[in-house]
């Protein structure tokens, strides 16, 4: 019996082949198995005997084996079903095969698996009649984020990215291994063959899928440190060592979040992964917890435990612990700030400004304070320490050991924004009134640009109030704000901006301080942010006149105003360098009179920058009107405070008849009395000085232009 049904089936399965009666014959065929022709029929005896075995031979059944089990805690879909296919198979007698075998997993793979699972399947219409496989993949999506899969864009495609494995630790590779096992277990890493390569980071994240086009980007090459078995493999979900993983997992976060909505009295909040409920009644905040853990189960999303704060008064949000509308620095955090030594490096300071720029809310005027650190940063060479840098350092550790309580911003209320500059710096505080007291919601700081470094201290106001104004907006989410500060922002940028700020930047800062319907200026005697919060004006301050300040400050000479003379000539100069076929041509012209007269011009040295020739044609110029009462205007130069610079605005250099008669015409005396000349020259023209008597200071091209005078 076991013999004919075993014949059957090889006959069946080998129609083209030899017949099983060669494979079994009833006489002994005295085979030797070290001949490899022999050695194959005894391999196929021995198959067509197992398999006689199988079918002749009546198999015992267990129907509680076969029908009782259910998918277990850790097992994958792809498992269970599998694990009923054996148990149908082995304990039932049935061919999971056949109609009825397929109708009986079926309804085992449904019912028996995770309740989650079932709930699922069992929603799909006329899921009897669906194949095994697609009840499989939908099984599969159950416990991850209904998502749209990731799909990573590479610029090149064409040139695969293979960065080389680093070697990997004995110790490595043997605490790798359960986890690479079990990632593999779960469906979560599948081998592959990629001409991409990156090297392995030991970091998972369940929660997103990735895109089948994308998932070669991803492969790493892991080599089992037991059977030495070197493979490629690649991840089927979104990997958090990936770049942009947390942002994209934010996304996906915020998008499943829109359908849960939060009940009365609470608020969600989420940022990236941190998600945070808040709300005054204890009961409802627990309700909304657990309706939102609930929630997120459902999507297939798992909370850690280790990190829940369930319903407490104090909770440690993004590094700070929130209490009773206030928040404060984590003791921890600054412990470890206090630990770290001097730096001795460059990277040493950069982790340094890194801890303490997450704590800048809590410090005033943080950019000033830190400006040492910076500084030391664009020193070349190695990184000199001393007890002036100490001195900063614990000045800066004593603000973080003594720093404040913040409020948290209510933004139903009004704001309330000081602002004020300090070496080049902005800097100021952002309240809110609670029980008529000022609270600090948080210190705003900012380094002003280089160009507006060198501007008027009441211009840099203006600066800073734009500039803190963009930074308090992502706190107040344009709220109502009111901005004080000890300068009069609104007639600076309406009556002084435009001499001095281009159109970009006119444009932008008249955007942000006017153009806002929830923004208020306001002028007020307050000095500093200490001021502002707890004190009051001290009685010997000086009255500050902003639009008076700035016209003294920008003065050439007291004798210089902008009105037109009545009488006496008009010259209009300008100068030029650039480049015609190939060569560099400077030169210089100088026009007026009737008909605007050509009254000198001619060739410079093609060595002469722009700046160098304009100022050459107005030494010049000076020359011509000796004794004379006459007006110079320049087409792209502008004379201010310490110098002369190009804007769009023209100005005109008036009444220089006195200045010529005292400076008696010298080109030397003269140079030494525009600070900017020497502002004007390229930074290679200023590489070598002159240490001699009268003209150490002097850059080349000045002294040029000094002795082209005599």
């Amino acid at each position: 019996m076991i013999r004919r049904a075993g014949m059957q089936i090889w006959d069946s399965q080998h129609a083209q082949g030899p017949l099983a009666d060669t494979k079994w014959p009833l006489q002994d065929p005295n085979w030797n198995h070290q001949q490899q022709d022999h050695r194959i029929n005894m391999q196929d005896l021995r198959g067509i005997i197992v398999q006689g075995i199988w079918e002749a031979v009546p198999r015992g059944q267990n129907i509680n084996k076969a029908f009782n089990e259910r998918q277990k805690k850790e097992e994958t879909p792809t498992d269970w079903l599998e694990r009923l296919r054996k148990n149908l198979q082995m304990y039932s007698g049935l061919d999971p095969e056949t109609l009825l075998g397929q109708a009986l997993l079926k309804t085992q793979f449904v019912a028996k698996s995770w309740e989650d699972i079932r709930k699922k399947l069992e929603k799909l219409d006329n899921w009897q009649d669906r194949d095994l496989d697609e009840l499989l993949r939908e099984a599969q999506k159950c416990r991850k984020v209904e998502y749209t899969p990731f799909s990573v864009i590479i610029k090149d495609p064409e040139t695969p990215i293979r960065v080389k494995q680093y070697p990997i630790s004995p110790e490595g590779k043997n605490g790798l291994k359960p986890e690479i096992e079990r990632l593999l277990s779960k469906g979560l890493l599948e081998s592959c063959m990629s001409p991409f390569n990156t090297p392995i980071l030991p970091i998972k994240r369940q929660m997103d899928h990735t895109d089948e086009k994308s998932r070669d980007y991803l492969a790493f090459e892991w080599e089992d440190p037991v059977t030495h078995r070197r493979q490629q493999l690649r991840w089927t979900v979104l990997p958090q060592g990936f770049t942009e993983s947390p942002n994209l997992f934010g996304q996906a976060l915020e998008q499943i979040l829109q359908e849960y909505q939060t009940g009365e009295g609470v608020t969600l909040i989420q940022y990236v992964d941190d998600l945070l409920i808040a709300g005054e009644a204890e009961d409802k905040v627990r309700a909304e917890s657990i309706r939102l853990l609930n929630f997120l189960s459902a999507k297939g999303l798992k909370v850690s435990k280790a990190k829940l704060q369930f319903v407490e008064e104090e909770v440690k949000y993004l590094g700070h612990y929130l209490r009773n509308g206030e928040k404060k620095i984590d003791p921890e955090r600054v412990k470890g700030i206090l630990s770290i030594p001097p730096p001795k490096s460059k990277k040493q300071i950069r982790q340094l400004l890194g801890l303490m720029g997450y704590c800048r809310e809590w410090i005033e005027n943080y950019s000033t304070k830190v400006k040492f650190l910076y500084e030391k940063l664009s020193q070349g060479g190695l990184v000199k320490w001393d007890e002036k840098d100490d001195k900063h350092l614990k000045a800066l550790r004593h603000d973080l050991v003594n720093a404040p309580v913040l409020s948290l911003p209510d933004l139903k209320r009004p704001f309330y924004l000081f602002v004020n500059t300090d070496s080049g710096t902005a800097y100021g505080v952002l309240t809110q009134e609670w029980a008529g007291k000022k609270k600090p919601v948080g210190y705003l700081s900012k380094l002003l640009d280089p160009v507006s470094r060198g501007w008027p201290t009441c211009l840099q106001a203006l600066v800073a109030c734009a500039l803190l104004v963009e930074e308090a907006n992502k706190i107040t989410f344009n709220g109502e704000l009111r901005v004080l500060s000890p300068h009069n922002i609104r007639g600076i940028l309406q009556q002084k901006a435009e001499k001095w700020i281009t159109d970009a930047r006119l444009l932008k800062y008249e955007g942000i301080l006017l153009d806002s319907p929830k923004l208020t200026l306001e002028v007020t005697a307050l000095q500093n942010p200490a001021q502002f919060l707890y004190g009051r004006p001290s009685e010997d301050g000086l009255a500050h006149e902003c639009l008076s300040t700035i016209e003294e400050q920008t003065k050439i000479r007291p004798d210089l105003d902008e009105e037109e003379l009545e009488e006496g000539d008009r010259l209009f100069v300008d100068g030029s360098s650039r480049v015609i076929n190939g060569k560099r041509v400077s030169g210089y012209a100088i026009v007026g009179g009737e008909g605007l007269a050509v009254f000198e011009s001619g060739p410079l040295s093609g060595s002469w920058s722009a700046q160098a020739c304009e100022l050459y044609a107005v030494l010049w110029a000076l020359q011509l009107l000796k004794d004379k009462s006459a007006e110079i205007v320049d087409c792209t130069c502008r004379t201010r405070l310490k110098g002369i610079r190009c804007d769009t605005f023209p100005v005109k250099y008036r009444n220089w008849d006195s200045y010529v008669k005292r400076q008696q015409s010298r080109p030397r005396d003269l140079l030494k009395n525009i600070p900017a000349a020497e502002k004007m020259v390229p930074p290679v023209a200023r590489g070598n000085r002159v240490d001699g008597k009268g003209r150490g200071g002097l850059p080349i091209e000045m002294l040029k232009i000094a002795t082209a005078f005599g």
